[in-house]
């Protein structure tokens, strides 16, 4: 059996979530009940920003279940964890909900609502037209116009770092900090690229992708934020993105792709698509493998390039993307017999 450690801190400090911890060691209870609480738990207590566990949509939902322990089935598709808790529950003779659990959907919530809007201190840029140099010379090719520039976030300390190289910037992923503690990183090209692995723009960086090449093509070329985004690294994507325009990016699901997501060992179940996929039927239809399928086309121009000067890497990259989205383009026009 279960045996928790000493809970007299949690307690004082966390009394709620103390209350739901001893639910997993309440003798009788069933297996398949104390799997999906434990893995409420993991999730609860992953490194993870809250925004990931509960996105901003679902907490009304979570209040309106800790008031009237209503059966919202939408709620599994926007707090998979909770849902899953939920789902099980439902199995029963009689629908009920502990009181344990009535309760931490409340702080969960509260925690949720806290900490969006202490974040949620500004609106989004307003769109705006945006005077752009030729992309020949900047290296910045998007099919979207810019619509609004960067902020520049002072109180941040590293805001106008380009890369991720800090320690403390790292957080606690283990594969980002693998990743971008080396040194001896290249620069290259950011592609973004839609779920059915057509190139929508791409731009030239000098050293080596970061967070902040993610953030800012998104933030400066839509003018409102897509409802999913697929990232090797989401799961520090998305405190990055949300902590300077949590608005802007408040609806946004930050995801990692099923292909990348067994690197991730220290990363909370919440980032993770798979996790995700299980209840929302619009992610499962998705290719989350899209992008990483896009890089690996690209990989056939990588030498060529890399004996070109920058203005004809840039002009061959471009020509190579076109023919890359007229190819997919007639790709899929002949699956859909067209």
């Amino acid at each position: 059996m279960d045996t928790l450690p000493d809970l007299s801190r949690l307690l004082a400090e966390y009394p709620v979530v103390a209350n739901f911890l001893s639910l997993i060691v309440m003798p009788g209870l069933d297996l398949e009940r104390r799997r999906v609480y434990r893995e409420l738990a993991r999730q609860i207590a992953a490194p993870d920003i809250v925004l990931q566990l509960v996105p901003h949509r679902a907490i009304e939902p979570l209040y309106e279940l800790s008031n009237t322990t209503a059966d919202n089935e939408w709620l599994q598709v926007l707090c998979p964890a909770f849902g899953r808790v939920l789902q099980v529950h439902r199995l029963e003779v009689t629908w009920y909900l502990p009181p344990e659990l009535a309760q931490l959907a409340s702080w969960l919530a509260d925690r949720t609502a806290t900490v969006y809007n202490r974040l949620a201190n500004h609106d989004p840029a307003p769109v705006a037209s945006i005077t752009e140099e030729p992309w020949q010379m900047t290296g910045t090719c998007y099919g979207l116009p810019a619509v609004r520039t960067r902020r520049v976030y002072p109180k941040l300390q590293h805001d106008n770092t380009p890369t991720d190289t800090e320690a403390e910037q790292m957080g606690d992923c283990n594969k980002f900090f693998k990743t971008y503690s080396r040194n001896k990183l290249a620069g290259g090209i950011l592609v973004l690229w839609c779920t059915h692995s057509i190139c929508l723009g791409f731009h030239t960086i000098p050293i080596a992708e970061g967070r902040n090449d993610v953030f800012s093509a998104i933030y400066t070329r839509f003018p409102q934020a897509p409802d999913v985004v697929v990232y090797d690294f989401a799961c520090q994507l998305a405190p990055y993105s949300l902590v300077r325009e949590a608005r802007y990016f408040a609806n946004t699901r930050f995801l990692i792709d099923e292909f990348h997501a067994r690197d991730h060992s220290k990363c909370g179940q919440a980032c993770f698509a798979s996790n995700v996929m299980q209840y929302d039927e619009r992610i499962r239809a998705v290719n989350t493998s899209a992008g990483e399928c896009g890089n690996q086309g690209i990989g056939r121009i990588r030498k060529s390039v890399s004996y070109m000067n920058y203005e004809h890497a840039v002009l061959y990259t471009k020509a190579f993307m076109d023919v890359w989205n007229r190819m997919v383009a007639r790709r899929i026009a002949r699956q859909q017999g067209v």
